[in-house]
């Protein structure tokens, strides 16, 4: 059972911001991660999204930080490129 309200959706729903909000070139900092995912009804904190960041790295989505201030997190690798759609 998960601990909070839709916590089993947590992983998937990142991935999905991830990947419709960052590319190459644009990233999404981690106050905005929070505020997109409480837009689904998921409560999450930084740590609990690092360890997410971590899971998606091991299922082969690797995810990148740039060295601003805040750092913005961003998808390295996509299931299909644009020039595929």
């Amino acid at each position: 059972m998960a601990k909070r309200e839709n916590q089993k959706q947590k992983l998937v729903r990142l991935l999905e911001i991830l990947m419709r909000e960052t590319d190459e070139e644009h990233g999404i900092s981690m106050a905005e991660i929070i505020s997109r995912l409480a837009e689904y009804g998921i409560s999450a904190e930084r740590k609990s999204i690092y360890d997410d960041f971590l899971t998606l790295e091991e299922l082969g989505f690797g995810v990148s930080s740039t060295p601003t201030r805040p750092p913005k997190y961003k998808l390295e690798n996509r299931i299909f490129e644009i020039a595929e759609l």
